[in-house]
């Protein structure tokens, strides 16, 4: 029992251990802060600016040590550590930061002195204490912990709603904003955001609801999945032996309302496949997206499951549950294209399957679009039981209501189907009567052609000639519904086709 206890001892102590205090910076780091205004009466004039605090060089005040804190290239204070506190002293006016310019003369709730010091962090503080910062005062509500890079790091909650973490500081706010007085005779509203932070030109933590460091647009300003959004994906049916010809086909995803699963907002996206190629199908997916990320429900296990992570870099990774099992998404490298007056990110993978090498597939994935190739890469979504030799030509056409139309580069038109294969006669034509007797009409020579009649299995169940004197055919002993035909001529194919009987 001593052994045990001790060993258990020495795991809380290792744990306890593992985790050491991360000091505030002291050189080389960066904070990048997007600042949004806006006026109190119009809050869809909104603009933005985007700067950074660093700290500079060592500086001597009332005889204490302290690096300089520069706003870009202009110092606005002095900033220094002791016992788990950070210090600041206040020497410049934070008013020639927009949008506080015109405001000098304003009446402040609080009153900031320059040439003081201020209690900035204190990371000693425990959970239900109260805390000083700057010239306000709040509460800790909650301390945990967060993995940033290889190590874990405190975190703590405040009662304002901001979160501190050691050795960053605010991550919803900039360095000074608990040294801003808030103006009561403004009509501006304004609020800061950390977007990143970075030590040795290394991002150490980025924000996840920017899109990219120093930007200031976030990932839900851009609603990818609005209501009418529409994919189109073309493929190619090969189903008729001995595989001489293709028909081009395509297949439609819309977004078509919304809907509420397991208390999240979710877009229904409609998969609709009514060509009459093979059995048609519509089902229906709850999809949303939260910053970066977009996730599905899986039907199968009720629950949610990660689709894409646009936020994703070269080496990084996540798992996709499909209904029919579980795919490895890795990003291979990445890229960026331009459309709809924004760039966006491309990111090149290789979908695993069930860690069999022969099932790796490789595939390109557009931010806010999704992937080229099929949007939810797995059959379960898409290929009917009866299309048992289907080639996908990928993304056609994304069709946003607002944004416009984005059309992949040397694909078909959007909708585009084919009746007929390359060497046939555009001449040739077909017509049914209500007998049921089959006519041909056009481009057909006093050589005998054959006529071939397939049902949906892809088997012929009827083969004939056919030439300019003898072009009828009774099919009236054969079922109602859909059936296919080909008509050939020495082995090359003059035309394909369907049609209901």
């Amino acid at each position: 029992m001593k052994k045990l206890i001790l060993f258990l001892l020495l795991v809380g102590y290792t744990s306890v251990a593992a985790q050491q205090y991360v000091p505030f910076p002291k050189e080389n780091v960066e904070w990048s802060i997007v600042q949004c205004s806006y006026p109190a009466e119009f809050q869809m004039a909104k603009s933005y600016t985007v700067y950074n605090y660093h700290l500079g060089t060592d500086s001597i005040y009332n005889n204490l040590l302290y690096k300089t804190l520069l706003i870009d290239s202009v110092v606005c204070g002095l900033i220094r550590e002791v016992d788990k506190k950070v210090y600041i002293v206040l020497t410049s006016s934070l008013y020639g930061i927009k949008p506080y310019k015109k405001l000098k003369d304003c009446y402040f709730s609080t009153k900031t002195i320059y040439g003081a010091e201020y209690l900035l962090y204190d990371f000693n503080v425990r959970e239900g204490e109260t805390v000083n910062s700057g010239i306000y005062q709040y509460q800790i509500t909650k301390i945990d912990s967060v993995k940033i890079k290889n190590a874990y790091r405190k975190r703590y909650f405040l009662s304002n709603a901001d979160i501190l973490i050691e050795g960053i500081g605010s991550i919803k706010n900039d360095i000074l904003y608990y040294l801003k007085p808030v103006p009561m005779c403004s009509d501006i509203i304004s609020y800061s955001d950390l977007s990143c932070f970075s030590q040795d030109a290394e991002t150490i933590y980025k924000n996840p609801f920017f899109k990219d460091c120093g930007s200031h647009y976030k990932w839900n300003e851009f609603d990818y999945l609005k209501t009418s959004t529409q994919w189109y994906y073309g493929e190619r049916n090969d189903i008729w032996p001995p595989h001489q010809a293709y028909l081009d086909d395509y297949y439609s995803v819309k977004i078509i309302g919304d809907t509420v699963v397991n208390g999240k907002n979710c877009k229904v996206m409609q998969h609709l496949h009514d060509r009459p190629m093979c059995f048609g199908y519509d089902t229906q997916v709850a999809v949303f997206q939260s910053n970066d990320t977009v996730y599905f429900f899986n039907t199968e296990s009720q629950t949610f499951s990660t689709l894409y992570v646009y936020g994703a870099i070269k080496g990084d990774f996540w798992e996709v549950n499909y209904p029919l099992g579980k795919s490895k998404v890795t990003v291979d490298s990445i890229s960026s294209i331009n459309l709809f007056n924004q760039t966006l990110k491309v990111q090149f993978v290789t979908y695993k399957y069930d860690d069999n090498v022969y099932l790796d597939q490789k595939s390109t994935i557009i931010e806010g679009i999704g992937d080229r190739t099929y949007f939810f890469m797995s059959n379960g979504f898409s290929v009917p039981s009866c299309d048992m030799s289907v080639l996908y030509d990928g993304l056609r056409c994304y069709i946003h209501p607002d944004y416009g139309t984005y059309h992949v580069p040397g694909t078909l038109d959007c909708a585009y189907v084919t009746d007929i294969p390359k060497n046939t006669s555009k001449l040739l034509k077909i017509n049914l009567n209500s007998l049921g007797i089959l006519s041909l009409e056009g481009d057909l020579t006093t050589e005998s052609c054959t006529f071939e009649l397939i049902d949906l299995k892809g088997l012929v169940i009827l083969k004939t000639t056919v030439n300019a004197s003898q072009n009828s055919i009774s099919l009236s002993r054969f079922n109602k519904g859909l059936y296919l035909y080909r008509i050939s001529k020495d082995g090359t194919l003059l035309k394909t086709g369907k049609f209901n009987l």
